[in-house]
C-alpha cells in the first residue's frame, strides 16, 4: 500500500491505529515497578525510613484502620503472592517487593503534616517525569504523575472517565509503586534512570550531536543541555544502586535468571 499509494481511507485508519506514532516519545504507559526508583529516592531524601530499616513483607498489606465494610481496597497483595520476609530497601528493590512500597505509600500519606501531600511526586518532578524531556524531536508528549491535583484535573476534563476526585490512602499506596493514573513515556523514564546513573544531573536527550557539511566541516555542534538536578548523596544513591544491581546479580533478583542462565 505504501508503494502504490495510500488511499485517504487507509491513511486515516492508520492514523487512528497509531501507526505513525513515535511511541518512545509519544506513548504513555503505566510504569509499575520501574517507578520504585522515584519512591526510593523520596524515602531516603526525607528519611521517613532508613535504607536498612527491616520491613516484614508478609505478601499481603492491609491498610491500618481501614474498614472493609466501608472502604474498598483495604488489602493489597504482592504481585506474585509470595512473602519476601524481613527486607530492607536494597532487598525490596532486588526482589521487587510490592509490600515494601505499599507500606511506604501509606507512611507518606499518614504523615502529610510532616512531609506534605506530594513528597514522591516532588521527586518525580526533579527526575523530569511530569514534563517533557526536551529531546530534539517534534511532538513529544508530557507524562503524568498521579496526585490529588491531577485527579481533580482529570475529573474536570473527563468526568465520566475519571469519576473520582477524592484522594485516599489507597491512592497514595498505588501511586508509590507506579500505578493509579500515572502514565509516562519510555524516553522520560529512561532519562530518569540516566539521571540516577550519572549521579543526579538531568540532561535533555540528544538525537543529533552535530551538523556537518558535505565537506566534513562541523557547522553546528550541540553541547549537553542540563535541565535539572536530583540530590543523590552517597547515603541516598548507594542503597538504591545496590538494590538495582541486585536485580541482575543477586540470586533473589527478579532478572537474575536471564543474565546467568547458560
Amino acid at each position: 500500500s505504501f508503494i502504490s499509494g495510500l488511499s485517504n481511507t487507509q491513511y486515516h485508519q492508520l492514523i487512528q491505529e497509531g501507526a505513525f506514532n513515535n511511541y518512545a516519545i509519544q506513548g504513555l504507559y503505566t510504569p509499575g515497578s520501574t517507578f520504585k526508583l522515584i519512591s526510593s529516592t523520596a524515602e531516603l531524601q526525607t528519611g521517613i525510613l532508613s535504607a536498612n530499616k527491616l520491613i516484614d513483607d508478609t505478601g499481603t498489606f492491609t491498610v491500618p484502620g481501614c474498614l472493609q465494610s466501608v472502604n474498598h481496597g483495604c488489602v493489597f497483595h504482592d504481585d506474585d503472592n509470595s512473602a519476601a520476609g524481613l527486607i530492607n530497601l536494597p532487598t525490596a528493590l532486588t526482589v521487587s517487593s510490592d509490600y515494601y512500597f505499599y507500606n511506604l505509600g501509606y507512611l507518606f500519606w499518614s504523615q502529610t503534616n510532616k512531609y506534605g501531600q506530594t513528597p514522591i511526586q516532588d521527586v518525580a518532578a526533579k527526575y523530569g517525569l511530569s514534563q517533557t524531556t526536551n529531546i530534539d524531536l517534534p511532538n513529544e508528549v508530557q507524562g503524568r504523575v498521579d496526585s490529588p491535583a491531577v485527579r481533580k484535573a482529570l475529573h474536570a476534563e473527563a468526568p465520566k472517565a475519571f469519576p473520582h476526585v477524592s484522594w485516599f490512602t489507597g491512592d497514595n499506596i498505588e501511586m508509590a509503586f507506579g500505578q493509579g493514573t500515572t502514565a509516562l513515556t519510555p524516553i522520560a523514564l529512561a532519562n530518569a534512570y540516566a539521571t540516577f546513573a550519572n549521579g543526579g544531573t538531568r540532561y535533555a536527550p540528544e538525537v543529533a550531536a552535530a551538523i556537518i557539511n558535505p565537506h566534513g566541516k562541523v557547522v553546528i555542534r550541540y553541547a549537553p543541555r542540563v535541565l535539572g538536578h536530583v540530590s543523590l548523596p552517597p547515603g541516598v544513591r548507594n542503597p538504591i544502586l545496590e538494590g538495582l544491581t541486585g536485580v541482575v546479580n543477586n540470586p533473589r533478583g527478579t532478572a537474575y535468571g536471564p543474565f546467568h542462565s547458560i
